[in-house]
């Protein structure tokens, strides 16, 4: 279903790896963010620690002039949980960049999730976070994320 998404849209250039989109928004916002203002995941305790840009895996397509950015999100489940933290992960660069696209993929199997997805996003982008708020979920997106290694058995 990404791919089909990539596919749809052959006017961008798009970014898969982790080592592509850093290096891209790097060139292209210079030191407008910090590194722990990119999306990441850190694993570990310090000094031993362990960064991942771009945890996500989902690829963002850029418009020839660098202008406009696509980024793509597959819904996995009727929740939108997990497209909360995508967001909230992703929100220093969206606001660094300014003009972007945020393409949400849903199965068939999902599509009545809709709405709930919408509403989400709308609360996330529209409506600014109370500062008791702001402070829980800064804290949520700091602590350490262990692996989900109950589906690893099931998915090649």
């Amino acid at each position: 279903m990404v791919l089909d998404g990539v596919l749809a849209d052959r006017s961008l250039t798009w970014l898969g790896s982790e080592r592509e989109k850093r290096g891209y928004f790097k060139q292209r916002l210079g030191d407008s963010l910090r590194d722990d203002e990119y999306p990441r995941l850190v694993f570990g305790k310090r000094p031993n620690i362990t960064v991942r840009y771009f945890p996500d895996k989902l690829p963002i397509g850029y418009e020839r002039d660098k202008y406009r950015h696509i980024f793509i999100y597959l819904v996995r489940s009727p929740s939108p949980m997990d497209f909360c933290v995508f967001i909230m992960r992703h929100l220093e660069l969206l606001n660094a960049l300014g003009f972007w696209t945020l393409r949400v993929l849903f199965p068939r199997s999902l599509a009545e999730s809709i709405d709930a997805y919408r509403s989400a996003a709308y609360e996330l982008l529209t409506k600014p976070l109370r500062l008791s708020e702001t402070e829980e979920l800064t804290w949520f997106l700091r602590q350490p994320q262990m692996p989900d290694t109950s589906r690893v058995a099931v998915e090649k």
